[in-house]
């Protein structure tokens, strides 16, 4: 239950749209969207993975994956236009180096 909630907070925090539409018009839900996204991000080559888990075809999963990235990039992409923002502290990052650390080990 644990990972589902965060699932769903990274889901609301990424503002992704209640429905992500492809270039093929197929319409899928923002939960299929980012599970298709952290799944090939988690494991870039194994889209047989993906079309199991996921019960979808291989240029399905591609589309949706290329439809996620891009509505992720064009609501959030002024992030990275300043590389240097008020909020990144050094004290900040320090922070999520010993957050990473703690959970992951590295």
């Amino acid at each position: 239950m644990e990972n589902y909630q965060e699932f769903c907070r990274l889901r609301d925090a990424l503002q992704l749209p209640e429905v992500v539409i492809d270039e093929n018009r197929v319409v899928v839900s923002r939960s299929l969207a980012l599970a298709v996204l952290l799944k090939r991000l988690a494991f870039p080559h194994r889209w047989v993975d993906c079309m199991d888990i996921l019960d979808q075809e291989r240029t399905h999963l591609l589309r949706i994956f290329n439809t996620t990235v891009s509505a992720i990039y064009r609501k959030h992409s002024h992030l990275l236009e300043n590389m240097d923002p008020p909020w990144l502290t050094r004290e900040r990052v320090d922070l999520h180096a010993n957050a990473m650390h703690r959970v992951c080990g590295y």
